[in-house]
């Protein structure tokens, strides 16, 4: 019988990898593995745990503020050489967790897989909306600076990225668009160690594709920068100019939820509703038609499969690589050039004055959120945790 130890930052948590890790640890005891979930933090999440199944164990790091003590490193070894793992799969975040598992030597007691979800460029990413304003003298100071944490991100990630695809059993990337993002950040040629495994839809099967839907665009997600929930208001100023029929429902909370509905006033929006945090988006999922998505960068984001599951179509920006992974433009989804608003608003007025191509689109966008039901997704999982056992 297998042993796999999850090793997450934060656990249970309002997040896509805590819930990722929950679905893969209920897959993998479901099929006779003995599963740990090894976190530093923790939020108040107790729907996340109820989901949980009773034969997961979850433990918490006995110092959860910081990652690299000796009482974590001596719990872990503990742990580790109690439990007797067969792999160690590092849900990787960013967090510098790694501190303590290879001070634990975690990749010389079981086989350490490290699973990357985002893409590999993320932080540089987000330096790309770093607005430079001001006289010249200043832009020059901004955009040096600029320069000065480009590199200083790079090469904090170049080195993180050798570090543990050295120390590695197997590296996971969570798309095939990924993989030369990954070599040209590590600046490592090979791939040998590289394997790609999409995240499973976490939400309860429907299992049929929903006919039957209201006016209602839908946004979920964080109200944080890189998600665009500003951008996404700007773009529903446009068509609110155009059709009044539609609703834009968003669901989520964040630093920036107040700030977001002072913006949706100011700009005299009528038809757009501030639902809050929703620990279950399911219903709104099976009402809406569409979802819009504006992100700066994702890494598999997955209200885009949720969305799916429940026939209801993402039209995106592609403003991330995996983004036609997920979905094929103009088949199970719409991807909008970023940050294009004003073809994103004509996107959507084109699917509301046309109800056949809607519906098409509807159900191509659920036929492709089957290839990413936990069942398929947790068999590839399997398949790496056995068949390894065959090649080595």
């Amino acid at each position: 019988m297998k042993k796999i130890l999850f090793v997450i930052d934060r656990y249970p948590g309002y997040g896509g990898i805590e819930n990722v890790t929950t679905w893969l640890a209920n897959y993998f005891v479901s099929q006779g593995v003995n599963v740990l979930i090894y976190s530093f933090r923790n939020e108040d999440a107790e729907h996340l745990i109820q989901c949980l199944d009773h034969r997961v164990i979850w433990v918490q790091a006995s110092c959860p503020d910081v990652y690299k003590t000796e009482e974590n490193i001596r719990q872990m070894v503990e742990l580790v050489d109690k439990g007797q793992f067969d792999y160690t799969i590092m849900q990787d975040d960013s967090a510098p967790m790694e501190q303590v598992l290879l001070k634990a030597e975690l990749d010389k007691r079981s086989r350490l897989i490290s699973v990357w979800h985002n893409s590999p460029d993320c932080m540089l990413t987000m330096l790309q909306g770093w607005k430079i304003e001001g006289n010249i003298l200043e832009r020059s100071k901004q955009q040096l600076q600029r320069m000065y944490r480009y590199v200083r991100i790079y090469l904090s990630f170049m080195h993180r990225l050798r570090l543990l695809y050295r120390c590695c059993f197997k590296y996971v990337l969570l798309s095939d668009k990924y993989v030369p993002i990954w070599q040209r950040m590590s600046l490592l040629g090979g791939k040998k160690k590289l394997m790609v495994l999409n995240n499973p839809i976490t939400s309860p099967a429907v299992g049929h594709y929903i006919a039957s839907k209201d006016k209602v665009c839908l946004f979920v997600g964080r109200f944080v920068p890189e998600k665009g929930v500003d951008k996404l208001l700007k773009i529903w100023e446009i068509v609110e100019q155009h059709n009044r029929e539609w609703q834009l429902v968003f669901l989520g909370d964040g630093p920036l939820f107040k700030q977001m509905n002072q913006m949706a006033v100011s700009l005299g929006l009528k038809n757009v509703r501030f639902e809050g945090f929703c620990v279950d988006p399911t219903p709104f999922y099976k009402k809406a038609a569409i979802l819009c998505e504006t992100s700066s960068f994702e890494g598999w984001p997955l209200t885009l499969g949720e969305a799916m599951s429940n026939s209801c179509l993402p039209v995106v920006y592609n403003s991330y690589a995996a983004a036609d992974d997920i979905l094929k433009d103009g088949k199970s989804g719409i991807l909008v050039p970023p940050y294009h608003k004003a073809q994103f608003a004509s996107e959507l007025l084109r699917l509301f004055s046309d109800s056949d191509l809607l519906d098409g689109l509807r159900y191509g966008a659920y036929q492709r959120s089957l290839d990413f039901n936990i069942e398929k997704i947790g068999d590839q999982w399997m398949s790496l945790l056995y068949s390894s056992d065959r090649k080595n």
